[in-house]
């Protein structure tokens, strides 16, 4: 191939065409159980960098000490949205 084209890409699965990475949460907006439950095994299951799973989660919820805790770390780019997230 000469340097001059572009290989075609593989097909995208759907799951990432869809993905959306919010910039705003609603403040009244609750996850359930069953979303966090699946969200977090998603996570449990992603392979990491160094390939040092597995992997711990530290879960609060929007009004619990936890998340109040995690609120005050966070970056201050994602400080201007993120405390509204429900978890």
């Amino acid at each position: 191939m000469s340097t001059c084209e572009i290989p075609v890409a593989p097909a995208i699965h759907p799951a990432v065409l869809r993905r959306h990475s919010p910039m705003a949460f609603e403040p009244g907006a609750e996850i359930s159980d069953d979303a966090l439950d699946t969200i977090l095994d998603a996570g449990r299951l992603a392979p990491s960098a160094g390939n040092s799973q597995p992997w711990a989660f530290v879960v609060g919820r929007r009004g619990d000490a936890v998340h109040a805790r995690i609120v005050r770390h966070l970056a201050g780019s994602s400080a201007r949205w993120a405390p509204d997230a429900s978890a």
